[in-house]
């Protein structure tokens, strides 16, 4: 991570040039970036990154092919600039999840982009980011070896999270057919909404689901979040009978339904930025509420409410630090 190595300049009206940035005085209103990763949250505003880099190996001759890796899937636009052969900072190239997934310059889930760094020289690298969601920035520098050796490692625990996700799918889907019970049918099309809401926060669905889809790419994260919770209430509303528990709980449940199909209509017909921001207080409104209801089962005696409570702080905690993530 080049965390602290990284200066950044905050351009309110996003009218900002490369040469306006690179100049000694643009140079001027580069401040350090915090410790760890670079994150202005929710900003209209568009942000330049600025960092030097310097490779001194050992040996003069040896010569790494280097990448800098961007590794926030959910950013909409990303212009990357690098010294051309004078040394003036040119645009090569332009991505981000608003344009296509082939405008990468390497098929990944992250956002890649190749360096060259001679020995003994330094390069100024910027890059422009900006986005109706929330704007961070984790830049990591790697040599094209080490992020090779690194991907058998990241192949796994994508594979672990998502069978895991598709097991549980799979056999809740056995158990209701088998059974009819609606739980069963609740339940599944919470877990397969939340796996298809991973899938799209981390980059792989827009690479494997619907690469060529930049505004389903971005309104698919607000409407798979509404569309979890709404079936995490319903369920919750099923499994444990809230309309026995206490009819304000029940509605309370049933007023987050409402709001979950609100906020669905507001990712697919209006802007994705408020939609995002919508879902994201659902989201943690409906952990709350699930986590209340499920205290609740359990001070009225109800012998399904200490496993429920159990399993749902997990989600729970999950829910709402993927919602902070946003």
């Amino acid at each position: 991570p080049l965390g602290s190595a990284v200066q950044f300049f905050e351009d309110p009206t996003g009218t900002a040039t490369i040469d306006s940035v690179s100049s000694p005085a643009g140079a001027q209103a580069f401040r350090p970036a915090p410790a760890g990763t670079f994150n202005a949250g929710y900003s209209r505003s568009a942000f330049w990154l600025k960092v030097e880099l310097s490779y001194r190996p050992a040996d003069a001759g040896i010569h790494n092919d280097w990448l800098l890796e961007l590794a926030y899937p959910p950013m909409d636009r990303i212009d990357f600039y690098a010294p051309d052969a004078s040394g003036r900072p040119t645009l090569t190239w332009q991505t981000g999840d608003m344009l296509p997934f082939a405008s990468r310059q390497f098929a990944q889930n992250n956002y890649l982009f190749q360096l060259d760094l001679p020995p003994g020289q330094t390069r100024t690298l910027y890059v422009r980011i900006s986005s109706e969601g929330s704007v961070q920035a984790p830049l990591n520098l790697w040599s094209t070896h080490a992020y090779l050796e690194a991907q058998p490692t990241r192949i796994y625990v994508f594979g672990l999270i998502y069978g895991v996700l598709l097991g549980m799918l799979v056999y809740n889907l056995f158990i209701y057919l088998s059974v009819r019970d609606p739980d069963y049918l609740y339940y599944l099309l919470y877990v397969a909404a939340f796996g298809l809401y991973q899938m799209s926060i981390n980059g792989v669905a827009i690479e494997y689901l619907w690469p060529d889809s930049p505004w389903w790419a971005n309104a698919s994260t607000p409407f798979l979040m509404a569309l979890a919770t709404l079936f995490a209430c319903q369920f919750t509303r099923s499994f444990l009978g809230t309309a026995r528990l206490g009819r304000w709980l029940d509605r309370s449940l049933l007023t987050l339904i409402g709001a979950a199909v609100l906020v669905m209509c507001i990712a697919l017909f209006l802007s994705y930025g408020p939609a995002l921001r919508a879902a994201t207080q659902l989201v943690m409104a409906g952990a709350l509420t699930i986590y209340l209801a499920g205290i609740v089962a359990v001070v009225k005696g109800e012998r399904v409410g200490r496993y429920f409570v159990l399993a749902w702080s997990v989600f729970m905690i999950g829910g709402l630090v993927f919602g902070l993530m946003l």
